[in-house]
């Protein structure tokens, strides 16, 4: 019960004409594993613009890449989940 809060999320702002962009976590709490799971979602609406995937790069860092280039900017929000 109650509101959740999570220690492995954010946002971040693709800029115009912009397609993926890194994130990267530093700290034994932010260690993504294979098995992590990475949900990212875009905060807004922008026509035929969508998050087409999450490609896990190392333990710490991952790409957040969309369908296209931005055509504006963009608040992406993830979640990292294991």
């Amino acid at each position: 019960n109650g509101r959740a809060v999570f220690n492995r999320s954010g946002k971040v702002t693709f800029s115009t004409g912009q397609k993926s962009i890194s994130v990267t976590r530093t700290g034994s709490q932010n260690y993504i594993s294979p098995d992590t799971i990475i949900v990212a979602t875009i905060q807004g609406f922008a026509e035929g613009t969508w998050v087409a995937g999450v490609i896990r790069n190392s333990d710490q860092k991952f790409t957040i890449r969309l369908n296209r280039t931005a055509p504006k900017a963009l608040v992406v929000g993830w979640v990292a989940i294991n």
